[in-house]
């Protein structure tokens, strides 16, 4: 079995997904092209953005899975920013049934969409919670909404400055920074390590938030129960 993964963020995801699918889906290992894919493997490339992963690199990727007919799967995991999940998948699902060349019939397609944005995801990490900031612009992001009660997703913007992704990257860069980690989207640092996918993980399970993060985890489970049946057949 094997995964070809395209990523929108052209930073963050790239550092985070690999580090992530090391303990989400452990027996696979990842290729750096889809040629080199045998069994177990999976590939991930970044659209380096948004209409440009739905543009020319969806379609390269397409006749890249068409050549090698070796992809059970192709995963494409994008931001909503301001549209809704539903929109989002609609969106991709139509752009993807008017490219020319068509997914062989042994490949089928995951859409993960990051709602509104990954670092939305980070945010639901309790651990990294400081119940009194000193940071004043922490304390008025807190006031507007209280991420460690509210569910991450259901967080719009504070203000028409910046859009709903750039707030909540901002949100999260404040309260990381009061536990002394410097967060980036070039360096991610902590987040992208086992501890905090397991508080993410922690975070659902006991409130049912982050239903997108949600939807990358049961994926996961899934193929790796196919994985383990398909090597004892």
């Amino acid at each position: 079995m094997n995964i070809y993964f395209l990523v929108e963020g052209e930073s963050t995801e790239p550092k985070v997904y690999p580090k992530w699918l090391e303990h989400l889906l452990p027996s696979f290992q990842r290729v750096y092209t889809a040629s080199q894919a045998t069994s177990n493997n999976y590939c991930l490339f970044s659209g380096k953005g948004y209409e440009r992963l739905l543009g020319t690199v969806l379609d390269n990727s397409i006749k890249d899975i068409i050549l090698t007919n070796n992809f059970d799967y192709l995963v494409i995991c994008v931001d909503a920013d301001n549209r809704t999940v539903e929109e989002t998948i609609s969106e991709v699902q139509t752009i993807i049934s008017n490219i020319p060349s068509q997914l062989p019939a042994r490949t089928s397609l995951k859409i993960i969409v990051q709602n509104k944005c990954i670092e939305t995801w980070f945010l639901g990490n309790r651990r990294i919670w400081t119940r009194n900031p000193q940071s004043k612009q922490l304390r008025e992001y807190i006031e507007f909404y209280n991420v460690y009660e509210l569910n991450p997703e259901d967080m719009g913007q504070i203000n028409d400055t910046d859009t709903v992704s750039e707030f909540h990257y901002n949100y999260l860069k404040e309260i990381l920074n009061e536990k002394g980690i410097k967060y980036t989207k070039n360096n991610p640092n902590d987040v992208k390590e086992k501890h905090y996918l397991d508080q993410l993980m922690k975070r659902q399970e006991e409130t049912n938030h982050l239903q997108s993060f949600k939807t990358l985890i049961d994926f996961c489970r899934t193929v790796a129960q196919q994985s383990q049946t398909t090597t004892q057949q």
